[in-house]
């Protein structure tokens, strides 16, 4: 009896799993990794690396938002370090060998390639390898570097916090509210590289001109998201923009989306959720009107194929709220509501038109993800591959159809022109 009880205690001493267990002080936690060509080895791999720092209780911890960033090289909570290797686990090799502690993927945020290696299709030679090591999260964010990718990394922090983490939670957070830029994890970009005719798309980052050009008097309208990472007019705040999207054609990048194109690729393929937006007022053209858009429903995608020609039809349902009208034109009145619904779901659907355009015959890249669609008309593999949806989709005939409904025209219950003491009330306007 007490020997069986003894053999059982032994055996379960055995099952504790703590063999791979390492103490904080001796791990050193990647937050965000760089990836790119090397110029005396094939991969130049970029490092941001957590640095404890010590405390007034002797206490190794990560810092709080003081500790970084600007604060000077002792108060810094991360660090940069690159390596050529010929691979990225060579890499953690060499890093284990300056860097003092052992180092771990556990906790990495972001993957940053380069534009050289999105551009020749390298990078799908190296994101299954990363799925494969059990320290990749398939949830981290990837992104395409327009600058040097140790570079980026550099400045991968903000007034607001010197914690690299945080920021990049942030940072690639706000898209989802903005609608400017994707969010694309790992796991995802994967997935969409072996779906046969469907193509990816993936956030876009840059470092900022951070200048203000000269003021010289009024500038005119343009949409603010009519830009792409690193073109922003702006100055101070972080040193890093994510703004639009590279697209792809299997695992080549084709091309670039400003923030604009992101936002009505978006919507096409069910993934925007809300943001704020300005438009030429229809009746005012002078005054931008500004409205919160939100998805009302799902898109609704039809493909219809033939032998001959391939159809798709795209219904868009959005709903939205004005936030700001300098114009005061009062949109709540019905009649003046159905002119503003309709001049914006035309415009809308000129602008997603154009993109179409623009994917099939600048790209010719289904990034739009209308395959996905089309595959459900075949009831085979075999079949679907005998469509040939990559030679058919620049062909295709795309219809589309956006239909946006004012939900909630502000606060105020009425809205009253302003009066000029020398013209009198503004002409066309006269309040009960």
């Amino acid at each position: 009896m007490f020997l069986t009880i003894f053999i059982l205690l032994a055996l379960l001493s055995g099952l504790s799993g703590c063999a791979s267990s390492h103490e904080p002080e001796e791990v050193a936690y990647v937050l965000a990794l760089g990836i790119d060509h090397g110029s005396s080895n094939l991969r130049r791999v970029t490092y941001l690396i957590a640095t404890p720092r010590q405390t007034p209780t002797g206490i190794e911890g990560t810092g709080g938002a003081g500790g970084g960033g600007g604060g000077g090289n002792e108060d810094k909570t991360f660090m940069t370090t690159t390596v050529e290797a010929p691979s990225i686990y060579a890499s953690l090799n060499l890093i284990n060998s300056f860097v003092g502690r052992r180092v771990s993927l556990m906790h990495t945020k972001i993957l940053v390639f380069s534009e050289a290696m999105a551009r020749d299709g390298s990078l799908a030679e190296v994101i299954p390898a990363l799925l494969q090591f059990r320290e990749i999260r398939g949830t981290t964010v990837m992104a395409i570097s327009k600058d040097p990718p140790e570079k980026a990394l550099e400045n991968m922090n903000t007034p607001f916090t010197g914690n690299p983490s945080k920021f990049i939670e942030l940072m690639e957070g706000s898209t989802i509210f903005t609608g400017l830029a994707p969010f694309t994890t790992l796991r995802d970009f994967y997935n969409f590289m072996k779906i046969e005719g469907v193509n990816n798309v993936c956030s876009l980052i840059s470092l900022s001109k951070n200048e203000l050009p000269p003021q010289e008097g009024q500038g005119s309208y343009k949409s603010e998201g009519d830009h792409r990472a690193g073109e922003l007019v702006k100055e101070g705040g972080s040193a890093i923009e994510a703004l639009g999207a590279a697209a792809f054609d299997g695992t080549h990048m084709v091309g670039e989306l400003t923030g604009d194109e992101n936002v009505f690729y978006s919507m096409i393929t069910g993934e925007f959720k809300t943001g704020f937006f300005s438009f030429e007022d229809p009746l005012n053209p002078r005054n931008p009107i500004s409205i919160q858009i939100f998805e009302s429903r799902r898109p609704r995608i039809k493909v219809d194929i033939t032998p001959d020609e391939t159809f798709i039809y795209a219904k868009i349902l959005l709903d939205g709220n004005i936030l700001g009208n300098p114009s005061l034109i009062d949109y709540a009145m019905p009649e003046k509501r159905r002119a503003l619904e309709q001049h914006l779901s035309d415009y809308m659907k000129k602008r997603m038109e154009a993109l179409v355009r623009r994917t099939q015959e600048e790209f010719k890249s289904d990034i739009l993800r209308f395959g996905l669609a089309a595959r459900k008309s075949t009831l085979t593999m075999a079949q679907w591959l005998d469509v040939n949806w990559a030679e058919r989709y620049p062909e295709a005939t795309v219809q589309i159809d956006v239909n946006f409904k004012i939900r909630r025209t502000g606060l105020n219950y009425r809205v009253l022109p302003a009066v000029d003491p020398q013209k009198g009330i503004r002409e066309g306007e006269n309040p009960r």
